[in-house]
């Protein structure tokens, strides 16, 4: 087979999409449209630029890096093992993985009033399992992911936003703040703070798997085909943060002093279906943040067993799902203070790296990774730690983005000075 079908192509990106969509791209879009108010619009339109953009850029990146790994490793062997050790440890079982099953109960308890220990424990081992069994194919991700549970959680989020449709839209929303002063990039750092662009990287080699599986071998193609997914996930992307924004909006005039977007999606599904509702909501939570977990736990499993040969990959799914369980009902509060800061200080590299793996000039210089590593690291850090000074040395920069102007000036220096060498050995 030289090329994947039409229907196989959009059967990849469904499954791309099923793989990033877990409960924090569910409740950011309805939150920014409360917080919004009057700047619905713009607001949305730059969280579309970052939630989307980032996440598209990181999956046509990792077909010319090989992954994570091979990203860092331009910056310096050392360098790329143990940044990918540790995003790889933070975005997976420190944080996200735990993270789903947690977010996800928390839905069910507040609609079914069930936020008993037992309970959860019950849930968390359910959840994991099932989530862990899967995770062992990862290569039949399309038939199950993108076939089956992904269509599911569609028409799930349809049904919910053509009942929003019903709602009047009755009242004034009040604007917050930051949304007054500059809405187009409050909401681009809401869409940046979705992080997904991470979940690219990891997820590279499990969509890999799933096009040979489909049946495409030869290398070229597969970063094709990689390619084409990515792009075409971008539908899938746009029409359910709509869906979701529009639904949340209709949300906010019912509940406007909700405080963030599980509370105004509960509300609105209530209110349209009353006890139905709460199944839905919950329906839709547990399959977004299965499918996320199921992904994660198969990449992260994938990473360490390349790296760690001598444990096999079913028993790191095995030990990721314990912990994960673990965490999810006990130490979640503690984990999410040491992960967040640590993948708030390596996004902007991730990021970076990113940028300069898909522009063709700078793929094969890696001086360019070297230097922008260093600067986006230094810059994210000082952010991290006093984020006061980062505001003293950089000219208007918005919170989250501080990093950019060092990193970028980093860049343009390099390149004066590779130009420059370039054009001197050229002339000899």
């Amino acid at each position: 087979m030289n090329k994947l079908d039409i229907k196989k192509k959009l059967l990849m990106a469904l499954t791309i999409f099923s793989m990033f969509f877990g409960a924090g791209n569910l409740i950011f879009p309805p939150f920014l449209a409360l917080e919004s108010g009057g700047n619905f619009l713009s607001a949305l339109i730059g969280f579309f630029i970052t939630a989307i953009g980032f996440p598209v850029l990181g999956l046509l990146a990792v077909g010319h890096s090989s992954g994570l790994r091979g990203l860092g490793d331009k910056v310096h062997p050392v360098f790329g093992f143990i940044f990918s050790l540790v995003l790889y440890l933070s975005i997976g079982p420190l944080l996200a993985i735990p993270r789903t099953a947690g977010t996800s109960y928390e839905m069910v308890a507040v609609s079914f009033g069930v936020n008993n220990i037992f309970v959860r424990i019950l849930y968390s081992v359910v959840f994991f399992v099932l989530s862990g069994i899967i995770a062992l194919e990862p290569q039949k991700f399309t038939s199950r992911l993108g076939k089956i549970l992904c269509p599911i959680l569609l028409m799930m989020i349809t049904i919910l936003f053509l009942g929003s449709l019903t709602l009047p839209s009755n009242g004034t929303l009040t604007t917050s703040e930051k949304y007054i002063l500059s809405p187009f990039s409050t909401g681009m750092i809401d869409g940046y703070q979705t992080m997904d662009a991470i979940a690219a990287i990891v997820f590279g080699v499990i969509i890999t798997i799933n096009i040979k599986n489909l049946g495409i071998s030869d290398q070229k193609t597969i970063l094709k085909e990689e390619r084409i997914a990515g792009l075409l996930s971008i539908i899938p992307f746009l029409v359910v943060y709509s869906f979701l924004a529009v639904a949340g909006r209709k949300a906010a005039y019912i509940s406007p002093d909700a405080t963030n977007g599980a509370q105004l999606l509960s509300v609105l599904s209530g209110t349209l279906f009353g006890k139905t509702g709460n199944v839905l909501i919950s329906l839709i939570f547990i399959v977004a943040c299965f499918n996320t977990s199921t992904s994660l736990l198969s990449s992260v499993s994938e990473f360490f067993a390349s790296s760690f040969p001598k444990v096999k990959r079913s028993i790191w799914i095995m030990i990721f799902a314990f912990s994960a369980m673990v965490f999810s009902n006990f130490g979640l509060d503690m984990i999410l203070k040491i992960s967040v800061p640590i993948l708030n200080l390596l996004y902007p590299v991730t990021i970076s790296l990113i940028i300069l793996e898909i522009i063709p000039y700078t793929r094969n210089r890696k001086i360019f990774f070297k230097a922008v590593a260093f600067f986006s690291l230094l810059s994210s850090l000082v952010e991290t730690i006093s984020p006061s000074t980062m505001e003293m040395i950089t000219y208007k920069g918005s919170a989250g983005f501080l990093w950019v102007q060092p990193t970028l000036l980093s860049a343009i220096v390099v390149l004066v000075i590779t130009i420059i060498k370039e054009k001197r050995i050229g002339s000899k």
